[in-house]
Order: C-alpha cells, then sequence, then structure tokens
C-alpha cells in the first residue's frame, strides 16, 4: 500500500506518520466515547468506523447522528477522511452537514 502512494506523490514519511495518527486517533475516540458512541470496522482498507453523536434538540428532544467515516492515506497531514451520514440527518440536509464537518478541517489549517 504505501509503495503505491508514494507512487502517488506522497513521501513514505508523511505517509508513516500518517498511519501512526489515524491508529492514535482510533484509540483515543474508542476511549472516549465508548462502544455506544464508536464503533471500528475492523476488517475495512483503509480504516473506518461510525460515531454516533447524541445529544438534544432545541425543545429539549433526544437526537443522535450516525456518521461513517473513513480514512484516507493523506489523513490527517493534507486531506480530510471521507464522510456518510448515515442517520440522524434529513437527506435534503445531509449535504450541507457533510460539507461544514470538512470545512473544519480546513479551518484547523
Amino acid at each position: 500500500r504505501l509503495d503505491a502512494d508514494r507512487a502517488a506523490g506522497l513521501a513514505g514519511a508523511a505517509l508513516e506518520e500518517n498511519e501512526a495518527a489515524q491508529e492514535e486517533e482510533l484509540m483515543v475516540l474508542e476511549a472516549v466515547l465508548g462502544e455506544e458512541g464508536f464503533e471500528r470496522e475492523e476488517e475495512a482498507a483503509p480504516p473506518a468506523f461510525r460515531l454516533t453523536v447524541a445529544g438534544e434538540r432545541a425543545r429539549g428532544e433526544p437526537t443522535a447522528v450516525q456518521l461513517r467515516v473513513t480514512f484516507v492515506v493523506e489523513y490527517p497531514s493534507h486531506l480530510p477522511p471521507r464522510l456518510e451520514i448515515v442517520d440522524g440527518v434529513a437527506a435534503e440536509d445531509a449535504p450541507l452537514v457533510r460539507d461544514s464537518l470538512l470545512a473544519l478541517f480546513y479551518a484547523q489549517r
């Protein structure tokens, strides 16, 4: 996998740093969110997982949003992960939510 990515233009050191950062991030997410909020897709390559974020609507009604996140080899050094809204957001609102989350990656740079 690393050889193909090197040919695509990413330096080997950057790829190895990305892979280490991804593994660390997965461990932190699992520790912080637990089984209710984090589910790693063990067989997925590249690494993928589901996040469930629970909260309340303005009127105090419970709500939850589930995201499927897939790391790309360029994450976190160059590109954000791929995001898919699985549940909890109306289909017509999903592109706006996804784009807003991806924009956070670039705003933090």
